[in-house]
């Protein structure tokens, strides 16, 4: 049975970004408990079946690996006005633009 979703607001997905982008910046793990599920996919890099993260403690250790761990000075902009929402399948797809520095 295909659990029924309300369509999603703009203001929705505007505040889910500006989320991730707090997520990223302040670089706090524990708030991805308020983005993802506990049986979530996150996809890193597409095509890098090692950049798939299945879970939110699997998410949440990538984070700490990767945001924490290499990332500093990090900027994140929400490109909102790219926005493209299908409210019919209940997807959206958003614009970031993020620098930072990264340690290898």
């Amino acid at each position: 049975r295909q659990l029924q979703m309300p369509p999603i607001s703009r203001d929705a997905v505007i505040a889910a970004v500006d989320l991730y982008g707090r997520c990223w910046t302040e670089q706090d793990p524990s708030l991805l408990s308020q983005l993802f599920t506990t049986d979530a996919i996150y996809i890193e890099r597409i095509f890098d079946s090692r950049a798939t993260f299945r879970g939110l403690e699997a998410i949440q250790e990538y984070w700490r690996y990767q945001i924490v761990g290499k990332q500093s000075n990090i900027a994140f902009r929400h490109v909102v006005d790219e926005m493209v929402r299908d409210s019919d399948r209940k997807i959206a797809v958003v614009k970031w633009m993020a620098e930072l520095d990264n340690r290898r």
